[in-house]
């Protein structure tokens, strides 16, 4: 009974540093068959949220969680981006509620309930918002930038300026890497105002 007691432990030390979510591969890790998850489940003392990723407690879950949710079910490297990203950043008020990942481009995955980008993924462009791995502020200008307007890049743009999330140097770097794709000619015309 002890051994299961500090499994419990275990398991609420881990989840505490990841918004109350813990994954299969931690819970095998701290010696919980896959069988014993199932039971857990079953019995409410998990609830899954993603393919692999489990909540301590009930739904529903905030936003917040939810997101992380997503990036642990996307594995190591994965990074929280697009809209959601603008959305944590305090880019943007709101947007959809499904979750949008990018994993590096070399990575082949799916996640059913979950957008997920393959892109290659350079270590400038990475953040950590409230405990979330995201796209930085500049990284996701470019990422969503084929799907809004001008005036919308804009107020995002001098949103990440009044919170110094911006660097336009990175942006132009990053604008002038996408030439030609959509949305970029919109960014690059505003990085020359």
């Amino acid at each position: 009974m002890v051994k299961i007691a500090h499994r419990d432990t275990r398991i609420a030390e881990i989840a505490a540093r990841q918004k109350r979510l813990i994954t299969i591969a931690q819970l095998l890790d701290l010696g919980v068959s896959r069988g014993a998850v199932a039971g857990r489940c079953r019995s409410g003392r998990l609830w899954a949220v993603h393919a692999g990723v489990f909540a301590l407690d009930p739904p529903p879950w905030e936003r917040r969680r939810v997101w992380l949710a997503a990036v642990l079910a996307g594995g190591p490297g994965t990074l929280l981006s697009d809209e959601p990203a603008a959305m944590l950043q305090g880019l943007l008020a709101d947007g959809p509620l499904a979750a949008q990942i990018t994993v590096d481009r070399s990575r082949s995955i799916l996640r059913p309930g979950i957008t997920v980008h393959r892109r290659p993924i350079d270590p400038r462009d990475i953040r950590r918002v409230d405990s979330i791995p995201c796209t930085s502020a500049d990284r996701t200008l470019v990422d969503i930038s084929p799907r809004l307007d001008e005036p919308q890049l804009e107020r995002i743009m001098v949103a990440a300026e009044s919170l110094g999330l911006l660097k336009r140097h990175r942006l132009a770097e990053l604008a002038a890497e996408h030439r030609g794709r959509p949305g970029i000619h919109k960014l690059e015309s505003l990085l020359a105002l």
